[in-house]
């Protein structure tokens, strides 16, 4: 984890990057982690806790699996096989995303494509999972804002219900329909469902 200077908020390392601890232990060896770890580690068989002890950090700041609050280890960071298990490297999950925006760690909102009031149903094929901030813009008639949901709802809905309709004529209606909804902002006519 990584202090933000102007926020002083901590944040997760980028991948490829060092953290100062890590490049304060390869001055101290006088070589990289990733020489130091095929050497040791791999190739000679030291164990765990003494090329912890070798590198002068605790054992699970080189190798732990679980760590709270999206910190990875050393052994993740660096993207390095551990003997007996494979380290599964996996993009750090702040939670879900606004489909809009992208931004995540935020709560989401289920906004009305078409709201209640103007007929619009409480089905998926009517909501977006977005931000606090893009559904104030959407509700104010924001053009990108609307754009881009327009854009999210037809690829998402289009390819849903292609890959689940067999029925080419049954497609073709059911296509025709959802289309003009969504373009046009409408209510989409019960017999869809």
């Amino acid at each position: 984890m990584t202090q933000d200077k102007k926020t002083g908020r901590f944040t997760p390392t980028p991948a490829g990057v060092k953290t100062e601890k890590m490049l304060s232990v390869e001055k101290k060896l006088g070589r990289t982690l990733e020489e130091d770890f095929k050497e040791y580690y791999v190739e000679k068989g030291l164990g765990q806790k003494r090329l912890a002890d070798r590198w002068g950090v605790k054992r699970n700041t080189i190798f732990s699996r679980y760590s709270r609050g999206g910190r990875r280890c050393w052994v993740e960071m660096l993207k390095l096989n551990v003997r007996g298990r494979q380290i599964k490297i996996e993009k750090i999950s702040l939670g879900p995303k606004c489909e809009i925006c992208q931004r995540t760690g935020i709560k989401l909102d289920g906004a009305h494509w078409v709201d209640a009031a103007s007929g619009g149903s409480d089905k998926i094929y009517n909501r977006l999972k977005i931000c606090p901030n893009c559904h104030r813009l959407l509700d104010i008639g924001d053009k990108l804002t609307t754009e881009e949901s327009r854009k999210i709802l037809l690829l998402r809905e289009v390819k849903k219900l292609i890959e689940n309709t067999n029925d080419e004529k049954v497609l073709r209606n059911k296509l025709l329909l959802l289309c003009k909804a969504i373009i046009e902002r409408k209510p989409l006519e019960e017999t869809f469902d």
